[in-house]
């Protein structure tokens, strides 16, 4: 209620006796809706904006900023105030100089603006209106206010005899709990358990503790609220590559299927002819028609299909210790999140905002980087970048990649375009390209798939048509690697 009419009455005739025949030096904004009219001995601040707008008095000494100031009402530098108001019933404040009138407006778009005879000359804010009528006069329920109302309603009191003690009332009161703080001329009784109060001899110091307190919780409630989104949303992604890692290890169950086709194959090959592309077998007492490689004989199918069976092992292996990894740290998350909500006050919250900030309670991400692309390392140090988008796959193939570096796409799946970057490289080393091509799995579709098909070629085999869609490519001289996606650890 800072900004209540009786609020303001109160604080005018506080300033009567301070400011009264006292040298105008200037008039300053830094931030929206906050004006400053600096004085000889002092600063008057006018906080003029909608329902929380406020004027108090400050005598401390004004440090004025050298960059992103601006000036208002330099026709009365150096003029004596004769005179300040509050129009009748009505929360319009008038500062009078001979030369003019600084009215200050604190209902509707509050503004303020220089009048001369009458008319503005100079204003705030930005304004179609030409005039502020005044003195527009007001019931007692219109300036009382809801808190005030509900007030006369808990006492029992008619409105009119509630103004008239407001009116008496010698103090200020700050009425606090949690996250809201409010203003009062009254004590009140309307409010019930948790509040804590604290009173005042001067309506305008506890003005200025109010402004200063509400400042301080909207700077607490926003970052509270980045952090929050924050976190939120990392333990989002964490728990969607959760589930997707409980599709991949039931994917990866398929390890004994393989290995029991690739039993059966050793059996019954001697009975195959090379070059058939399909076999029935009997596994597990039912017969299973089983896909093979025409271009292999019996046994090397067999032996392609025990390949795939430890590849499978291999990547159930992996996605539970992953899995494991990921619990880890969506318990952490959710302890640095209760941190967050439990924290009591604005220094603590930048106190988990550095930590966060310095890696200390931020869990390692594998999927955010700081620079445009995903990058990461790999064998010998060589970096491997990620599109994150199809804009972002067609820039880096197009533009960013080199033409002896490697490109890599998960085979016939949609997915992100992958540049390993040679370096200079003649020789790029095997090891390089298989982690490589583990990260373009892991950032495609094929990401839950057991094993997974990667083409690659050097980037200046691979080329985008005329008029093709962002990311379309053509790549020529393709080789291909069967890999286990695995989710890459962030560059250093």
């Amino acid at each position: 209620m800072t900004s209540n009419y009786f609020t303001l009455a109160s604080i005018v005739r506080e300033l009567k006796a301070r400011l009264e025949g006292v040298r105008f030096l200037n008039a300053y904004s830094v931030r929206a809706n906050e004006l400053r009219l600096r004085f000889e001995t002092g600063t008057l601040v006018a906080l003029l904006r909608p329902i929380s707008g406020a004027l108090f008095f400050s005598s401390r000494e004004e440090h004025l900023p050298k960059q992103n100031i601006h000036y208002f009402f330099e026709d009365l530098a150096g003029q004596q105030l004769s005179d300040i108001s509050i129009a009748e019933r009505d929360r319009i404040i008038i500062l009078a100089f001979a030369e003019g009138d600084i009215e200050l407006s604190f209902f509707g778009t509050p503004n303020a603006r220089l009048l001369k005879e009458t008319k503005s000359i100079e204003s705030f804010k930005k304004s179609g209106q030409a005039e502020t009528p005044r003195g527009r006069g007001g019931s007692p329920e219109e300036l009382l206010g809801k808190r005030y109302l509900r007030e006369a309603k808990e006492r029992g009191t008619d409105p009119l005899e509630l103004v008239k003690k407001i009116e008496q009332s010698e103090k200020a009161y700050i009425y606090s709990k949690e996250d809201d703080i409010l203003l009062s001329l009254i004590s009140l009784k309307s409010l019930h358990d948790g509040w804590k109060v604290e009173s005042f001899d001067t309506v305008d110091e506890a003005v200025r503790k109010v402004v200063i307190a509400r400042a301080i919780l909207t700077r607490q409630a926003a970052l509270r609220k980045k952090l929050l989104d924050s976190v939120d949303s990392e333990i989002e992604r964490l728990s969607r590559s959760q589930s997707e890692m409980r599709k991949g290890v039931e994917n990866s169950n398929r390890a004994e299927r393989y290995a029991a086709i690739g039993n059966a194959l050793l059996q019954v090959g001697y009975t195959l002819e090379q070059g058939v592309d399909s076999a029935t077998l009997e596994i597990e007492e039912e017969p299973l028609d089983v896909k093979l490689d025409p271009t292999l004989t019996p046994y090397e199918n067999a032996s392609r299909y025990f390949e795939r069976s430890k590849a499978a092992k291999a990547s159930k292996e992996s996605l539970r210790e992953r899995s494991a990894k990921l619990r880890e740290e969506l318990s952490k998350l959710e302890k640095l999140r209760g941190r967050i909500i439990d924290a009591q006050d604005t220094r603590e919250l930048e106190k988990i905002e550095r930590e966060s900030a310095s890696g200390v309670t931020k869990p390692q991400a594998s999927s955010t980087s700081t620079s445009k692309f995903r990058e990461f390392a790999v064998a010998g140090g060589m970096r491997v970048l990620v599109g994150k988008n199809a804009k972002q796959n067609d820039e880096l193939t197009t533009r960013v990649a080199k033409k002896d570096d490697v490109w890599l796409h998960a085979r016939g799946v949609p997915g992100s375009h992958v540049v390993l970057q040679a370096g200079g490289r003649k020789q790029i080393p095997k090891e390089a390209i298989e982690q490589a091509a583990e990260i373009a799995a892991y950032f495609s579709d094929a990401r839950t798939q057991g094993l997974a098909p990667v083409s690659y070629a050097l980037r200046k085999y691979v080329r985008k048509p005329k008029g093709a869609d962002p990311g379309s490519v053509i790549m020529e001289r393709e080789e291909v690697v069967m890999v286990v996606p695995r989710e890459p650890n962030l560059k250093e």
